[in-house]
């Protein structure tokens, strides 16, 4: 007959031999901690990114009205196909009531491209009646 039970006196020696072990690994002095300041976070942009023609077409130098008018007009599909490019010279001729012109203004204005202007009556963008004058002062300032 054995004086120690089996998992009595021996797994508390044990058990406490473990303890005393792990205490001694603590350390007695705590780490500081590098506070390292975070930087405010950029704004997210609200929209399509400047200079796209998505940006141009929904531009909030647009009246609602002519926002309105896009399902129908599709007006960025009909750039693409007429060819519309960055660093272009695009004349407009007749431009009616500036629909396009509201469109075309800012994005060329972005691209690097020009608009070439005519006298008064010519027809060419930003000469005429239609010329609106908000998109002028903007875009062709």
């Amino acid at each position: 007959m054995s004086l120690c039970p089996p998992f009595g006196l021996r797994t508390v020696l044990t058990s406490g031999m473990l303890v005393l072990a792990l205490a001694g690994c603590k350390d007695p002095k705590p780490k500081t901690v590098a506070q390292i300041p975070i930087p405010e976070a950029a704004p997210i942009p609200q929209g399509p990114p400047v200079g796209t023609l998505e940006w141009a077409v929904k531009g909030e130098w647009r009246s609602e009205k002519d926002k309105a008018r896009n399902p129908w007009r599709h007006p960025i599909k009909t750039l693409e196909f007429c060819g519309l490019a960055p660093g272009q010279k695009v004349l407009e001729i007749w431009p009616g009531g500036g629909w396009y012109t509201q469109i075309l203004a800012p994005w060329i204005k972005e691209n690097g491209g020009s608009i070439p202007r005519g006298p008064s009556g010519s027809g060419h963008v930003g000469s005429g009646p239609h010329a609106q004058p908000v998109v002028q002062a903007r875009f062709w300032g």
